[in-house]
């Protein structure tokens, strides 16, 4: 085994590496924090900047706030199913 990752591109491309360097955006790692006074006493109970636990909330209403492609994931991932007819 050579411990390397083999990696696609989105056009079919295949590369061997043994590097994998992932960026992110500010917030990837340590959350922006909203800027509303007193924010930080709903951290962790009403408040959350990460998903750690997807149960704590079901069956409730969220509302989620952010940008990019994480924010619609979340909110498609806890959207509840529709029906079935």
């Amino acid at each position: 085994m050579d411990h390397t990752f083999l990696l696609k591109t989105a056009s079919g491309e295949l590369h061997n590496t043994r590097t994998v360097i992932i960026t992110a955006g500010v917030g990837a790692f340590e959350p922006r924090r909203i800027n509303v006074p007193n924010a930080e006493i709903y951290e962790g109970k009403n408040l959350h900047y990460f998903v750690s636990n997807i149960q704590q909330f079901k069956g409730k209403r969220v509302a989620i706030l952010g940008g990019g492609d994480s924010a619609v994931d979340w909110a498609n991932t806890l959207e509840p199913p529709l029906p079935k007819k």
